[in-house]
């Protein structure tokens, strides 16, 4: 998962982290995103631009054979 934030004065940067597991509920990722935005100055300097990108996601066929679970379970 990345983190893109950018500030008022249009200075940008990043913040990313690689979980050593696989994640399958909602509340892993925003865990993630919440201590990525942590790492900033959101709470300090104003924000224009917040981005949350997340990659290396799986299909129904991988999931299935890396024991993924559904993210929002039926």
């Amino acid at each position: 998962m990345t983190l893109k934030l950018r500030y008022s004065d249009f200075r940008t940067i990043t913040r990313s982290h690689t979980p050593r597991r696989l994640l399958c509920q909602a509340q892993d990722l925003y865990a993630i995103a919440s201590a990525l935005l942590q790492k900033t100055e959101a709470d300090e300097v104003p924000v224009r631009l917040l981005g949350i990108t997340t990659s290396g996601l799986v299909t129904q066929d991988d999931r299935d054979e890396a024991g993924q679970y559904p993210l929002f379970p039926a």
